[in-house]
C-alpha cells in the first residue's frame, strides 16, 4: 500500500493488513484477489491517515474503479468494501474532511506506484518526501 501527500510529503509504504488482503478474495477459496477492492480500501486508509481536519481533498488514482468507488461511496459488488466505506464517511463527517477522487494516468501518480511496491528511494527521486507514516486501519461499521 502506497500513498503520499503532495502538500506536506509525508507518505505510506507498508504492506497490506492481512484481515484486508483476506477480505479483498475475490471468493471465500479464491486466491485471486480483487484490485478494485485494494485500490479502495488503500484511498479510503490514506485520507484518513494523511489528511488533517478541516481539509477538502482531491485524491489522484490510476484505478478507475477506486475512483468510481470513492466518489459514489459504494461498491455494487463488496459488502466488506461498503462497511469500510461507512466508517470512511463517519471519520470524515467527525473531522470536517471532504474528499473526492480523480482518475489519472499510471504515468503520471509520480511517486505512489514505486510507494506501494516499498521502493521509497525510487520514489524520492520522483517526488518530495517526508514523514513516514503508517496507515490508519478502517473498521468494518456493518
Amino acid at each position: 500500500m502506497g500513498a503520499w501527500c503532495r502538500e506536506t510529503g509525508d507518505f505510506i509504504s507498508e504492506k497490506w493488513d492481512t484481515k484486508v488482503h483476506r477480505r479483498a478474495r475475490v471468493a471465500s477459496r479464491s486466491d485471486r484477489m480483487s484490485i478494485p477492492f485494494l485500490e479502495s480500501y488503500s484511498l479510503l486508509a490514506s485520507v484518513l491517515t494523511l489528511t488533517p481536519g478541516g481539509h477538502r481533498v482531491i485524491v489522484y488514482t490510476d484505478c478507475s474503479p477506486a475512483a468510481h468507488i470513492c466518489n459514489t461511496r459504494w461498491s455494487k459488488t463488496s459488502k466488506a468494501l461498503n462497511s469500510f466505506i461507512a466508517h470512511f464517511d463517519y471519520e470524515c463527517t467527525n473531522r470536517d474532511i471532504f474528499v473526492q477522487a480523480e482518475l489519472i494516468p499510471r504515468g503520471q501518480n509520480y511517486g505512489a506506484h514505486h510507494l506501494s511496491q516499498g521502493q521509497i528511494l525510487k520514489a524520492q527521486a520522483r517526488v518530495r518526501l517526508g514523514r513516514r507514516r503508517r496507515a490508519e486501519q478502517l473498521r468494518m461499521l456493518f
